[in-house]
């Protein structure tokens, strides 16, 4: 896959619980860190480098509650 936004979403009706969390990729079999970020809330587009993968990681390092996600997309955006 190759894309360059990545869009997350909390299930807002429990409330804004993910205070940090890191997006990683597989990289010749290792995983390898593009993005290490703060809350999420409603929605949270991360725009990123070109990178093409066949493998995404997505670790919550910090919550108030159990995590709870609602949506997760990828987007290969076009250029400007």
């Amino acid at each position: 896959m190759t894309f360059n936004r990545l869009l997350l979403q909390e299930y807002i009706a429990l409330g804004q619980r993910v205070k940090s969390f890191r997006v990683e990729v597989l990289d010749h079999g290792q995983f390898k860190e593009i993005a290490n970020e703060t809350t999420i809330g409603h929605k949270r587009i991360l725009l990123l480098p070109d990178t093409e993968t066949k493998g995404l990681r997505i670790t919550i390092t910090a919550a108030k509650a159990c995590p709870v996600l609602s949506e997760v997309q990828l987007f290969n955006a076009p250029k400007s």
